[in-house]
């Protein structure tokens, strides 16, 4: 459980990273700019994009795909060579957002697995007075 403890909190610096990349990279105002939404309901940090604003501030959170950002990018006239630049940024944010999400989903399983064992143990104990639990 610690090793994939590590592993979540290595990939969130490397989401970290990544943002921080595209902040010194490119200069405000941003049409759009990346950033980390730690969400439980979608299983951790999720690599997404907000539209200009002061960080994104009470705006949606964006897939680089939707409508809505491809429209601000042509809307603003970014360049080609720019929205080639972001695409790869999003290709990395998406494999580390999988990677997060691959880690996220196992810790909760195993600790799951703990958990039924946890009652097993508690079954053996309660059903044989209290005597070492099976292997």
């Amino acid at each position: 459980m610690q090793v994939l403890e590590t592993e979540l909190r290595q990939i969130d610096d490397q989401m970290d990273q990544l943002v921080q990349e595209f902040k010194n990279t490119y200069q405000r105002p941003w049409v759009a700019h990346p950033a980390i939404h730690r969400s439980r309901r979608e299983g951790g940090s999720v690599f997404r994009w907000r539209l200009r604003g002061f960080d994104g501030i009470g705006q949606s959170w964006l897939m680089f795909t939707s409508d809505m950002l491809q429209e601000a990018l042509s809307r603003e006239g970014v360049p080609l060579r720019t929205r080639l630049a972001w695409l790869k940024i999003e290709r990395r944010g998406r494999i580390l957002t999988f990677e997060h999400r691959r880690r996220n989903y196992e810790r909760l399983r195993l600790k799951d697995l703990v958990t039924q064992l946890q009652g097993l143990n508690a079954l053996e104990d309660q059903w044989s007075g209290g005597e070492s639990h099976a292997e």
